[in-house]
């Protein structure tokens, strides 16, 4: 599997003494991820997805969640505990570090799910208030190239990639089937760069 160095305070990435690009700077670089312009209310969403993420990891990691029943994470837990049963299948990996040699780039997808049938998916848990965006697809298909090249799929598995959009009151999934998202991905990492080399 490939090591990758990951400050965790400046969210980068590094491939020994390379700094790589993470798939969100890549995302943003190129404008496909909308404009949120900083206020408190933005804030304390992000705040508040953060704990969200934290709490869904416990969850799944089997730790201790030191959680009051009327702190506003507790729904979006239930939430996510009812996807989970919902979806089906066993989550094996969660908040994985990921990278592609070929296109240089990092990142960490939240969570891989494995099913009976042998097929696994590349989840993303989303917690805003916004609903499915195109973009989403997108971050999804660079998960899924950087969960291949990292050596996580040796034997082929099919692979599918969802979005779990949760809110208190319960959750919507995405799920991405187009291959064409995946060449997408690799178009805007050679756009990324190209920009970057022609400054």
């Amino acid at each position: 599997m490939t090591e990758i160095s990951f400050d965790a305070a400046t969210h980068r990435y590094w491939d020994g003494a390379t700094e790589l690009p993470s798939v969100t700077t890549i995302l943003k670089g190129l404008k496909l991820t909308p404009w949120y312009p900083k206020s408190d209310e933005a804030s304390a969403a992000m705040a508040l997805g953060t704990r969200v993420h934290n709490a869904t990891q416990k969850h799944d990691e089997g730790g201790q969640i030191n959680l009051m029943a009327s702190d506003e994470v507790m729904p979006y837990l239930s939430s996510w505990s009812d996807f989970l049963q919902h979806y089906g299948g066993q989550v094996t990996d969660c908040e994985l570090k990921v990278m592609s040699n070929t296109h240089r780039y990092a990142g960490t997808l939240d969570r891989i799910i494995n099913h009976a049938d042998g097929s696994v998916t590349i989840l993303d848990i989303k917690t805003g208030s916004g609903g499915p965006q195109s973009w989403h697809k997108l971050q999804l298909a660079a998960y899924q190239i950087a969960w291949v090249e990292s050596g996580h799929n040796m034997t082929g598995r099919p692979i599918k990639r969802v979005v779990c959009y949760l809110k208190p009151d319960g959750w919507k999934m995405l799920q991405s089937v187009d291959d064409q998202d995946l060449q997408a991905w690799k178009a805007a990492m050679c756009l990324f760069y190209w920009k970057r080399w022609n400054k």
